[in-house]
């Protein structure tokens, strides 16, 4: 059981780890797990923590406000009568919370003398009682903060391992991708040499072409991906014609997929950005397709053109600065109707 457990958001963990540091030097233990919070997992440990806790801590900044995980704590600290706010920024706090007295860290360096540490250590001793300073607690927290600082440099050395390996394999993956495309260059230009007639053709048009990272760093499809498919027979059941790289270039045997994305491109009258993150939707060759496609319906090269984007688990804000500028569609039972209903007005 911990004196006090600390809620905030994991953007949040150095002041976190100020905090905990400085509380746990007054006599206090302390709950605070980065590597639980790094997951914002509310899940039974976490749980179980705050029940314990005598004096819950919420860190309130411009993230925090936004986190239900901290909503749902500093509730449930409120609900118990042992909530002690603290705000690291100028905040807008949650209507419920307004009223109560919150206690300023504003620009708070990690100093136990600071005055407004001591008015928490105050606030905190009203509900926990005064720290127990003894030989045994102090070897505790220093034997804590030592556990704590091996852990830290082992996940950095474990992280620094998997960049090493994720760069290991991405370059023997690269090799081998390029590998596998001359080869197929070579046998497709030996096809079309002996047997022009068999040449595969690209539609001369398309009512739409799918944006999206279809594979990630380790080779696994993507999220992206299942949601593109998703899009893509949506579409094509509704009687559209559709290019989606992993289905169309497979049906017409195409080896030059960047010959044959072009000419999609060129062709497609819309085009639908699909992503779950930001960065698969900044990653190389889905920014090449839409930032290309976008730029020929400013300059009109695509007097008609349209592009839409459709995502899952991303907020508007987080798109791309030129995928804000577009009408965005959010995963949902009915968003496909809704996608389906704006390109078929878009190609009137």
């Amino acid at each position: 059981m911990s004196d006090i457990f600390i809620s905030y958001k994991r953007e949040e963990q150095a002041i976190a780890r100020k905090l905990a540091n400085a509380l746990e030097s007054e006599g206090w233990s302390v709950w605070w797990d980065p590597k639980l919070r790094s997951g914002e997992r509310f899940d039974d440990v976490i749980e179980k923590a705050l029940n314990e806790a005598k004096c819950v801590i919420v860190v309130w900044s411009e993230v925090s406000v936004e986190s239900r995980y901290v909503r749902n704590e500093a509730t449930y600290a409120l609900e118990k009568d042992k909530l002690v706010p603290v705000a690291i920024g100028k905040v807008n706090l949650p209507f419920r919370f307004e009223g109560i007295h919150t206690q300023s860290l504003l620009g708070w360096d990690g100093s136990k003398d600071a005055s407004d540490f001591r008015r928490l250590v105050e606030s905190i001793a009203a509900i926990v009682g005064s720290p127990v300073s003894t030989p045994r607690r102090k070897a505790e927290v220093e034997n804590r903060r030592r556990i704590e600082k091996e852990r830290n440099r082992a996940e950095q050395e474990a992280a620094q391992r998997r960049l090493e390996a994720a760069a290991q394999l991405k370059a023997e993956e690269e090799r081998r991708l390029s590998e596998e495309e001359s080869r197929r260059k070579a046998a497709e230009e030996e096809k079309e040499k002996n047997h022009p007639q068999h040449r595969p053709q690209i539609m001369t048009t398309y009512d739409v072409f799918i944006s999206f990272k279809n594979l990630d760093e380790n080779g696994a499809p993507t999220r992206d991906a299942q949601l593109a498919n998703e899009v893509y027979k949506f579409l094509t059941n509704k009687g559209l014609s559709v290019f989606i790289s992993t289905v169309t270039l497979e049906n017409l045997g195409v080896s030059n997929y960047k010959k044959a994305i072009d000419d999609a491109l060129d062709a497609a009258s819309i085009m639908i950005a699909v992503g779950t993150s930001t960065e698969n939707l900044n990653s190389e060759w889905v920014r090449y397709e839409w930032d290309g496609f976008f730029g020929d319906i400013l300059s009109g090269v695509k007097p008609g053109g349209r592009l839409f984007t459709y995502v899952a688990g991303l907020r508007p804000v987080q798109l791309p600065r030129t995928l804000r500028q577009t009408q965005t569609f959010i995963h949902s039972s009915e968003s496909l109707g809704q996608l389906h209903g704006f390109i078929v007005q878009a190609l009137r």
